[in-house]
């Protein structure tokens, strides 16, 4: 699927220069450097030249066709540049190395028989003298001309004149004020070839020739003023640059093919060319570099100009005709622009530029602005693998939940594309609890049809899940399938028998990868069995636990190849276990000892006969040396994450529950989104967020967890970033909580199931209701394992939980020398706060 990668870059990057039609071209001399008047010979064509009696300078433009130029239609016939802009909309400018532009009234071209364009420039005293001068050209047609929203209003146009008296002087002035005032877009002024900004009357002198240039294409026009811009230094260039950041504005792609720079001193100057590609370069969608070279050349060569710090730049943006969207890059341009306009300006080329990949010298020469400039046979695989990196990718291809909805009477979710091929759906109801889970595979299909009627949301997960994993238990020859991702363990051989003591040797020289994907192991193969695991395959299976005897402990078990259940060996990147339907929280639901886990929750057991017979889901993926734990955290004020820790969220593929409900991403607010919570989240209820690892097969260049590990990086330095940036709540003063979080201590529950069920006799010592110290430790032997996993001693939120002393609802009667011992726990072990007084009682 490494196609889709390319076609996604293509409809949401990719400014398809060609499209523009924006030629910068230096004409070739033809005539000789003084000139010709009435005619000459142009490659064994005799030609007249435009109007006699004038001296004109002629000039090869060149064989492409004159539609690459924008024009429609061109005869074998001078017709002045000023003629083709009025009748084709294509803008066309003659310059100098200056950027001092010649009247289009005093240009034209023709085509010649064979093919080739030639112009004529017309030697004026008071314009350009192109004998000494270089020429340039830049036609520009630009892609908005031929979108539906083009209107003859946006046509170019062009207006020159010379300025014989006051009267004409005026109209000239009223032209560009009228273009101004009733006009989509935007004029420009030339008095002599130089820009004046603002046109009026005192800026011209009689005889002067005025032209002016109405763009219909402009979308707005800013200003800079250069004493005042940050600059960096350029590593493409070599040279120090200015950095130009418009203040935001739509998130949409403004490509350097849709600006124009003109330079000024007050309110006149002179076009700033961009036929050297050092000169201006793209550096987000949104921030362009100008090199500091050209404008010290204008300070030198430009009469009256004696600083840089005297000057402005005017950025005049085009509409372009595609609107490209911001979207989520490896470079992360959409956290950069959560930022103020000062400091997306300082984080690019100021003293806090600490983000390597948000340094304009690295954003200038980076694979997302590569892919806007590039060729079509230029948008690879591999450029688009690194222009959008692991985090992008994911989302785009394998982004979910999914909401469901009615498509010709039939409940579906409409899924992304690495999940429509090969994934396990599991289905929600409207309050987020787990209805089932269920195979989907397809040579490709987004269309999944829900099996439970009650279905409101999914969440695909890419691979097929099941009780078994892709396990390789004698990989002493192996190959691997470059596509998937694996992790390589070895197994302890004593007498040539497994003795099932793995280690983990992934990522060390106890094996090589050949070219072809064969394993060479560097171990004693008589001493270690290799084993490798793949992410083919996840692990995925619903079980009963009975909780009669005050238990609510199970393994995490793998289905292997000789057909039995066994602890699984390998830790997974991400467990996640439901209960009742209800997702739980790791170290608030539930505690683990690899693969051990005990659960605590007591809010989501059944009432009535079901209450001791939960009904758990396990689900287990990734490949990782031990399970990452997911963020987690309590309801605050309606809001989720709301800490004083920013944490990157919105280019993540990212399971979030709150109160064992899972929720849409946009059903939820995080504190990064705004401190205004939603309603229907209810504070003190416990919220998890899991960033599992999604394998991208063949979507991409480069493997998975390899990009994973670059992204996660990045991750971490743009939250330390962003924390000092993005407002943050400066306390908690007032979060109303309904009603307290409800778990209980496994090693109390089970010592009272064990008591009641006459599983725990106790003899009074010395007088009737006294348990000595001696008998004490002797019967807590048998259950001191469980303080690995009591909510009190990790850390228990207590200002959001309470920990009861057993997982029923009623309150149990105890013998007071049972009544004894519960207390000498809950002070020995437990420090007196597990409430013991509400739920249980001595016996009358």
């Amino acid at each position: 699927m490494g196609n889709w990668l390319v076609a996604h870059a293509q409809t949401n990057i990719w400014c398809k220069p060609s499209n523009d039609r924006r030629w910068i071209v230096k004409p070739g001399r033809l005539s000789a450097p003084e000139g010709e008047t009435f005619g000459m010979e142009v490659q064994r064509y005799s030609i007249r030249l435009p109007e006699k009696g004038k001296w004109f300078h002629v000039f090869q433009l060149g064989a492409f066709t004159y539609r690459e130029l924008g024009i429609s239609d061109l005869s074998d016939k001078w017709v002045s540049f000023k003629d083709v802009v009025n009748t084709f909309g294509t803008l066309i400018t003659v310059y100098n190395d200056l950027g001092r532009t010649l009247p289009l009234n005093y240009c034209w071209m023709r085509k010649q028989p064979n093919g080739n364009v030639i112009m004529a420039v017309e030697r004026v005293g008071s314009q350009v003298d192109f004998s000494v001068e270089s020429l340039y050209v830049r036609f520009y047609d630009g892609a908005f001309r031929h979108s539906p929203e083009y209107t003859e209003a946006h046509k170019s146009q062009v207006y020159g004149q010379i300025v014989s008296n006051v009267a004409v002087r005026q109209t000239v002035v009223n032209k560009f004020n009228g273009y101004r005032n009733n006009y989509p877009g935007e004029p420009s002024a030339y008095v002599n070839g130089y820009e004046v900004d603002i046109l009026t009357t005192a800026d011209i002198a009689l005889w002067d020739y005025v032209e002016i240039v109405y763009d219909g294409l402009v979308e707005s026009i800013e200003y800079f003023d250069v004493s005042k811009l940050s600059t960096f230094t350029s590593e493409l260039d070599g040279t120090r640059k200015y950095l130009v950041h418009p203040e935001k504005q739509i998130d949409t792609i403004h490509f350097i093919n849709d600006i124009d720079f003109s330079v000024l001193k007050d309110n006149r100057g002179v076009f700033f060319h961009q036929h050297m590609s050092n000169s201006v370069r793209q550096v987000t969608h949104n921030d362009y570099s100008v090199g500091t070279f050209r404008l010290n050349e204008y300070v030198v060569k430009m009469d009256g100009w004696n600083s840089t710090k005297e000057l402005t730049l005017k950025l005049v943006i085009r509409r372009s005709g595609m609107d490209k969207p911001l979207i989520f890059t490896h470079n992360r341009i959409q956290e950069l622009y959560k930022l103020k306009d000062a400091e997306i300006v300082s984080a690019i080329c100021g003293i806090n530029s600490v983000v390597e990949e948000w340094r304009g010298s690295v954003l200038e020469q980076s694979s997302y602005n590569r892919i806007m400039a590039a060729s079509y046979g230029n948008i690879t695989n591999e450029l688009c693998t690194d222009a959008y990196g692991y985090n992008a990718v994911s989302k785009y291809v394998a982004d979910t939940p999914n909401k469901t909805e009615l498509d010709a009477g039939v409940l579906v979710a409409f899924i992304a594309p690495l999940l429509a091929r090969n994934c396990t759906v599991y289905e929600y109801d409207i309050d987020g609890l787990l209805l089932g889970y269920y195979n989907h595979t397809s040579d490709y299909n987004s269309r999944y049809v829900c099996r439970n009627a009650a279905a409101a949301m999914v969440e695909c997960i890419e691979g097929q899940g099941g009780v078994g994993l892709d396990v390789t238990w004698d990989a002493t020859t192996f190959k691997v399938d470059l596509k998937n991702n694996y992790r390589f363990y070895t197994n302890l051989l004593l007498s040539g028998e497994e003795a099932d003591v793995f280690e983990d040797v992934t990522g060390t020289d106890a094996y090589t990868v050949g070219f072809d994907g064969a394993i060479t192991w560097n171990v004693d193969l008589s001493r270690r069995r290799p084993v490798v695991v793949s992410d083919v395959k996840f692990l995925t299976y619903g079980l009963e636990i009975p909780m009669t005897d005050g238990h609510a402990k199970f393994s995490i078990d793998l289905w292997e190849d000789d057909n039995k259940y066994a602890p699984m060996q390998f830790q997974p990147e991400t467990m996640e276990i439901w209960m009742n339907g209800r997702a739980l929280v790791p170290d608030i639901d539930y505690y683990y000892k690899w693969p051990q886990v005990v659960v605590c929750n007591k809010e989501y057991l059944e009432d009535g006969a079901n209450r001791h017979k939960p009904w758990f889901d396990i689900r287990c993926r990734g490949l990782a040396d031990k399970v990452r734990p997911p963020k987690v955290g309590f309801v605050v004020n309606g809001l989720l994450s709301n800490d004083t820790y920013f944490d990157v969220k919105d280019d993540k593929v990212i399971q979030i529950t709150v109160g064992g409900s899972v929720r849409h991403r946009e059903d939820v607010v995080f504190r990064e989104d705004g401190n205004v919570g939603i309603s229907d989240v209810v504070n003190g209820r416990p919220w998890m967020v899991n960033d599992a690892t999604i394998p991208l097969r063949d979507i991409v260049s480069k493997n998975t967890y390899s990009m994973r590990d670059v992204s996660r990086d990045l991750d971490k330095r743009i939250n330390a970033y962003l924390n000092n940036f993005i407002p943050t709540p400066t306390g908690i003063e007032f979060n109303p909580i309904p009603n307290l979080y409800k778990l209980f201590s496994p090693i109390m529950n089970k010592v009272i199931h064990d008591m009641i069920n006459g599983d725990l006799a106790l003899s009074a010592d010395d007088d009737l209701y006294y348990i000595s110290t001696s008998q004490f430790d002797k019967v807590m032997l048998e259950y001191v394992y469980l303080l690995d996993y009591e909510p009190i001693l990790l850390g228990a939120d207590l200002r959001y939980v309470i920990v009861h002393p057993h997982d029923g609802l009623d309150v149990i009667d105890l013998t007071p020398l049972q009544m004894a011992m519960i207390d000498r726990l809950n002070d020995r072990y437990l420090a007196n706060k597990v409430i013991i007084n509400k739920l249980l009682q001595i016996k009358a």
